[in-house]
């Protein structure tokens, strides 16, 4: 439906495949049929929860995708592509939280410092800034928004939530700008985990 689309790219906001990391290939053979540049975002789902460190476990997305985390420029937009996934192995095993280390926070920095407050910057991450699933280092958090706080044209969008909604972000969730920040939370193909009744085409 979306072939012949007037746009300059599209963009896939993480969790491209589920855990099946050998997905991302036939995956792109699809998504090649629309005929834009993709962005691409990791998600919890697309990393190997076996690795040993958070680099191996992004192995497979690097390979496919190049960097989890970057930035471009289209017109007077700009684009910053967060990794906010944090791979933990302990002797409990292997899970995620939400998080940004030093080096992606140093890079967000070194890139605004050469766009005007008043041009637009979207962020692209898969989880929201302000959900349940709890930030390691909410220090990291306020210094995101320090960098933030005096951009009025400053949006991000997310997913992992399987719902779609806007928040206006504010003090309640840590947020120091006088103005709220506008988050969207994108729905997803999945919708609610394939639930619901059939649609068309029987899904």
């Amino acid at each position: 439906e979306v072939i012949g689309a007037e746009a300059r790219f599209g963009v896939t906001l993480g969790d491209l495949v589920f855990d099946d990391l050998n997905l991302f290939d036939p995956l792109n053979e699809v998504v090649g049929r629309i005929g834009l540049p993709w962005v691409n975002v990791l998600g919890n789902h697309d990393i190997d929860y076996s690795a040993e460190t958070s680099a191996d476990a992004r192995g497979a997305y690097f390979r496919t995708y190049g960097p989890s985390w970057y930035a471009f420029s289209s017109g007077a937009a700009h684009f910053i592509v967060v990794d906010n996934i944090r791979f933990i192995r302990d002797s409990e095993g292997s899970r995620y939280r939400t998080g940004l280390d030093e080096e992606q926070l140093n890079f967000i920095e070194n890139f605004l410092d050469h766009i005007p407050e008043d041009e637009l910057v979207v962020f692209l991450s898969h989880i929201p800034w302000a959900y349940s699933t709890a930030w390691q280092n909410e220090a990291e958090l306020d210094r995101l928004y320090s960098l933030i706080e005096s951009r009025p044209a400053t949006v991000s969008f997310t997913a992992h939530a399987h719902r779609h909604f806007h928040r206006f972000l504010g003090s309640n969730e840590r947020w120091p700008g006088d103005q709220p920040l506008h988050l969207i939370s994108m729905g997803t193909a999945g919708g609610a985990w394939w639930s619901g009744a059939p649609d068309e085409y029987n899904i």
